[in-house]
């Protein structure tokens, strides 16, 4: 994993002139942190996270992503950020050993099957990898979507709402994923409001357009 520096800085973001999803808003991370995004519905929170990863760009204040410091670009290390998220779309008609592969291809890496069979055995899957994901439950995609994530070992991790649809089960594994990423060196965001994955963070900022 690489080392780094994450920091915001006055950020703010509108779609329309004047009316700002968020504004001025300030933090910063490193290795080793677990950060959560909380805020009221409609705060700003899933646009920030994609402002965050650079699939939208923000209308003014700064992010600066430095690596051994030095700045760098998203395009620099995407490798190394990874993004879970409601809005981000399996294949339905691919199994998850299809999907990995495509996944492997798009992101130019060879596919590690060893790895997937353990991700599978983890998230426990194991015994549908050869089911098309559109007869998964909405539990198991997010499950899945991990397993796509996690596939080039990221350094930061950005979820939205990690555990929608996951039982407790599947909540109880996300949250020692999180756990054990960040003990490794890694950094994990999360936008959230449900206290129990609050409480695995080492900070909380608001999200507000005050």
């Amino acid at each position: 994993m690489i080392k780094f520096n994450y920091i915001v800085k006055d950020l703010s973001k509108s779609f329309i002139r004047k009316h700002f999803i968020f504004r001025n808003l300030n933090l910063n991370f490193t290795n080793g942190s677990i950060i959560a995004l909380t805020g009221s519905n409609g705060s700003g929170k899933s646009t920030l996270v994609k402002v965050m990863t650079g699939v939208l760009s923000h209308t003014s204040g700064s992010i600066d992503l430095k690596v051994d410091d030095k700045k760098v670009s998203f395009n620099d290390v995407k490798d190394e950020i990874a993004l879970v998220a409601p809005y981000l779309n399996l294949y339905e008609e691919f199994t998850p050993i299809e999907h990995y592969k495509v996944s492997a291809d798009l992101r130019a890496v060879n596919p590690d099957y060893d790895k997937l069979n353990r991700q599978l055995t983890d998230f426990k899957l194991i015994r549908h990898k050869n089911t098309p994901i559109r007869n998964f439950s909405s539990g198991m995609k997010q499950r899945m979507k991990f397993i796509l994530a996690l596939q080039t070992n990221p350094t930061i991790l950005f979820l939205d709402e990690p555990t929608t649809n996951l039982d407790l089960d599947g909540i109880e594994i996300i949250n020692k994923i999180i756990v054990n990423h960040a003990a490794g060196g890694g950094a994990v965001v999360i936008a959230t409001n449900e206290e129990r994955e609050k409480s695995l963070c080492s900070h909380c900022y608001e999200v507000s357009n005050q």
